[in-house]
């Protein structure tokens, strides 16, 4: 077995020349790159014992032509198999849960692929590049079709998306030039950009009412758009594209969205007239509309885009409805429109922060302000913010690379904060008044110092990570938004649990257990954060002398005087001064 290196239960390498080779009994895992590159291999068999193939583990056998994957197997791992040009047919066991980026990609030449139930997740490009595929089975759990999915499977003729799946994510099925036929399941809510691009064959599509966002150019080059007789191209409510070139337009009453691209570049078009319908304007709907003069905006819109009304030069007014949620970044960028602007703020209709660009140590935003816009804060300078109630969203990246930014006020009122809208404000304090709604990824910075006001109680945390999904802030920050023995229960962090239970002591039976359990450590938490915390867990009466003890060694250690001082006079107040304590405590 010398052509083998092994290291524990792991093959390491191939550094054999055999044409079809055996896998010796008891590897558990393939490592990553053990066959990379060996062209000359064309069967491999592994033993029932292989639980996981690792990255690159067989990228580039372009003469591999079988491979027999064991039921022992749970994960293959990012490009795996990419390249393995003679590959046609390839089983994959129950069993495995997660297939990872590219694993197929540039496997030209695959034909069919058994994907099993058990499997939940599709890397990025899994099927990227395999040129002979023609039909595919998608298993019942997966949640979504990741981005390039089945990319340029120009033979792919039709596919069903499995009732369970929310988000066609960016470019899954673009190039697929044989696509006829696909399936979209009732609960489908996202169609990415680029979509079904190029997907020439692909002339009638029913999308679900479920639907709410379809990117730009989802269906660019498709045969849909060369199938559409009518001049709006509209799926869910959606306007998707304008096909016309009229000079004045009408979109038609039940237009719910208008896409991202929709009229950009429509360079004739003056005069535009939305229903009231309208609550969402995309992404550069109407960038370069250099002729557009006139658009009225309904009532009932809660959104616009980045760049919607970019270079619209000859747009020199618009009103701004009073119930906008959310704006993006750089919308009147270049256009005719001059807004109001002082000391560097730049507002519009006196409810939208769209901007600030001066130098301030101490900025109170002015009264009334109901929107911080997208990158509102890139290019400025400013030590403290401060918030006014009324605020209702913080837009994504509106504080990010403000470094400087040292403290933060953000009140009650406030219900969106977008992804990293705080991100880079590394070390800064941000108090938040009654924490709630949406909280994007990476909203505040590791290291950020969060004083949260609860229900009239503080929580004090630094953060030692990212804001993620399924992360310990995402589940500090559920807590803060609806403090229970449910969410309570939730947190993983430890320091963050421990503030928690401190802020809540008293509030209920979860809390006190909690703290009870775990009193040492509550009392060597707040010794580090400050005095007062530390005075407030000692007022809890929970200390045992023991515990006392472990709690001065402590603070001895960590060369914390004052609050070694405080815990020297709880024990007198508590356990007296008799000769054994004096001698426990000796200083």
């Amino acid at each position: 077995m010398s052509e083998f290196i092994i290291s524990g239960t792991e093959l390491a390498a191939y550094c054999g020349n055999d044409s079809a080779v055996k896998v010796p009994d008891g590897i558990e895992s393939i490592g990553e790159e053990a066959f990379f590159g060996l062209g000359f291999i064309r069967r491999i068999e592994l033993p029932k014992s292989v639980e996981c193939i690792g990255k690159r583990a067989f990228w580039g056998c372009a003469a591999l032509e079988s491979i027999s994957l064991p039921d022992s197997l749970t994960a293959i791992e990012d490009y795996a198999f990419r390249e393995c040009a003679s590959l046609r047919e390839i089983t994959i066991a129950e069993g495995v849960t997660d297939i990872g980026e590219a694993v197929f990609r540039g496997c030209g030449q695959l034909e069919r692929v058994y994907l099993p139930d058990s499997l939940t997740r599709l890397g990025i490009s899994t099927f990227s590049d395999c040129f002979g595929l023609k039909e595919i089975r998608l298993p019942g759990f997966i949640k979504a079709v990741p981005a390039r999915c089945f990319h340029w499977c120009v033979n792919l003729e039709k596919i069903t998306i499995p009732s369970g799946v929310k988000e066609l994510d960016n470019e899954a099925f673009q190039g697929c030039m044989a696509l006829r036929n696909i399936g979209l399941p009732e609960g489908l809510e996202e169609i990415g950009s680029r979509c079904f691009c190029e997907c020439a064959k692909l002339t009638a599509i029913n999308v679900p009412k479920s639907v709410r966002y379809i990117g730009a150019d989802a269906f660019y080059k498709s045969g849909i758009l060369g199938e559409c007789k009518d001049e709006f191209l509209v799926f869910a409510g959606i306007l998707v594209k304008y096909l016309g070139d009229k000079e004045s337009v009408c979109v038609p009453d039940g237009v719910m969205t208008i896409g991202d691209y929709a009229f950009a570049y429509c360079g004739g078009l003056k005069e535009i007239r939305l229903p009231q319908t309208v609550e969402e304007i995309g992404e550069y709907a109407f960038e370069r509309c250099e002729a557009l003069e006139s658009i009225a905006l309904p009532d009932g819109l809660k959104k616009i885009g980045k760049g919607a009304f970019a270079e619209c030069g000859k747009l020199t007014q618009i009103k701004l409805p009073c119930g906008i949620e959310r704006i993006g970044s750089g919308v009147f960028e270049r256009s005719g429109i001059e807004f109001e602007s002082n000391g560097g703020l730049t507002c519009a209709g006196g409810k939208y922060l769209l901007s600030f660009t001066g130098e301030a140590d101490r900025l109170e935003l002015p009264c009334g302000i109901r929107v911080i816009a997208d990158e509102a804060f890139l290019r400025c300078r400013v030590n403290e913010v401060i918030l006014p109630e009324g605020v209702i969203a913080v837009g994504e990246d509106a504080f990010r690379w403000r470094s400087e930014l040292k403290r933060v006020t953000i009140p009650k009122t406030v219900s969106y904060i977008g992804s990293n809208a705080f991100a880079n404000c590394t070390g800064a304090e941000i108090k938040i008044d009654q924490p709630k709604g949406y909280l994007g990824e990476n909203a505040f910075p590791v290291g950020a110092r969060l004083e949260m006001t609860v229900d009239g109680r503080q929580i004090d945390v630094v953060l030692e990570g990212r804001i993620k999904a399924g992360g310990g802030e995402r589940q500090l920050w559920e807590f803060a938004a609806d403090p229970s023995e449910k969410t309570f229960g939730t947190l993983e962090n430890e320091k963050y649990k421990l503030a928690c239970g401190i802020a809540f002591y008293g509030c209920g039976e979860c809390y006190e257990r909690y703290l009870k359990e775990n009193i040492t450590q509550a009392v060597c938490y707040a010794a580090r954060q400050d005095t007062k915390l530390l005075e407030r867990v000692l007022s809890f009466g929970l200390l045992s002398l023991e515990q006392l003890g472990e709690c001065i060694e402590f603070t001895l250690e960590n060369k914390l005087a004052q609050q070694q001082v405080m815990l020297i006079r709880y024990r007198g107040q508590h356990f007296g001064t008799d000769d054994e304590a004096a001698k426990r405590f000796e200083l």
